[in-house]
């Protein structure tokens, strides 16, 4: 028992960990979806790097105070407030806190190896993370953010999801040029003009906001845009995007759509664009969309669509499978969560995609 490195008591009646107390050489430790409520017995642990402690009903996680080889935990769906126990882990990689009653996250400032976090589904006011020189990913869907200026001192971060929050204001990304997946759906948002300085920005999803001009973005190298649900009327600033592939608008005001007229739609091989519950004139529903769909170009507009079963734009939708399961394993390798974007950007909503 002393020699134990790894424990796997996933999914089962355990309760209690007090077995595991002093047990110094242990590395790894899985009790997601058990009755385990204390970690009082990991106290002292200083060995541990992979804690897997989901699905739990946990409160105090002070126990991991000592574990200062930590590389990943896995802490989502318990009931956790209090995090400063993670502080001073100069390892950790890869936190998940989704779905806890957390309301700060401050202490992780200065977690220097910190890749990826995930804390949607919390009661987190404030994005203030301290400079985490190596975040690449970060999700924090589903608090109460108003403010972003914390996100200033995250200058790697590549994706980035704020959906469902109360944000108003993106100034705060002016600056993040590494930035190339953006999620800030059902928020307060009108304006866009911090966005048109991010030339690595390439998936932007935008529904359900106060936006009516989409100018801004004309000189960003959107692959993919998602703005259904907003009070969009001229599309014409989408012209200028030669790489735009997956264009999805529905439910706005746009009424004239003679812009995707233009040779560098035309010439698209494949192209998905989406206008379905939009006011569109005679002439767009006549001519223009019919030109796109003899084209190729899957377009739906008035209940209707045209090849959507045989265009499938450059990771916009794909036809291989891809999972999107939020299950992380656990172990010493370098870990990854099953549905990460990196292969099949257009199935899963959530992660990280694929650049260009």
């Amino acid at each position: 028992m002393h020699s134990l490195r790894m424990l796997y008591a996933g999914e089962g009646a355990l309760a209690d960990l007090g077995p595991l107390a002093g047990l110094v050489g242990l590395e790894g430790i899985v009790v997601n979806e058990t009755e385990v409520t204390d970690l009082s017995p990991l106290a002292g642990l200083h060995a541990l790097k992979y804690v897997d402690i989901h699905w739990n009903d946990i409160v105090d996680i002070s126990a991991l105070a000592d574990a200062t080889e930590l590389v990943q935990l896995n802490a989502y769906a318990d009931d956790i407030v209090d995090i400063t126990a993670l502080a001073g882990k100069p390892k950790l990689t890869r936190l998940d806190l989704r779905s806890n009653a957390i309301e700060r996250l401050d202490p992780l400032a200065g977690s220097v190896s910190l890749e990826y976090l995930t804390a949607g589904g919390n009661s987190i006011t404030s994005a203030e993370l301290g400079l985490l020189p190596a975040l690449t990913d970060l999700s924090l869907t589903s608090n109460l953010l108003t403010d972003l200026g914390g996100l200033a001192q995250l200058p790697a971060l590549r994706t980035l999801e704020l959906g469902r929050n109360q944000i108003s204001d993106l100034s705060p990304l002016a600056g993040l040029t590494a930035l190339y997946a953006l999620y800030v759906h059902d928020n307060l948002l009108s304006d866009l003009t911090p966005l048109a300085g991010l030339a690595k920005l390439t998936r932007l999803v935008i529904d359900d906001n106060l936006v009516s001009e989409l100018s801004p973005l004309a000189a960003v190298p959107l692959y993919e845009l998602s703005a259904a649900r907003n009070h969009i009327v001229d599309v014409a600033p989408m012209a200028a995007i030669a790489k735009l592939h997956r264009l999805l608008l529905a439910d706005n005001q746009i009424t004239d759509v003679s812009a995707f007229m233009a040779p560098a739609w035309q010439s698209l091989e494949c192209f998905e664009l989406d206008l379905n519950g939009n006011p569109l004139d005679a002439d767009s529903v006549a001519v223009v969309l019919p030109a796109l769909c003899a084209q190729g170009a899957a377009v739906r507009f008035a209940d209707e669509t045209c090849n959507a079963d045989t265009c499938f734009p450059p990771w916009g939708r794909s036809k291989a499978s891809c999972e999107c399961s939020t299950t992380t394993r656990i172990g010493p390798s370098h870990l990854r969560q099953v549905g990460d974007l990196d292969q099949h950007p257009g199935c899963c909503q959530r992660g990280g995609v694929a650049p260009p």
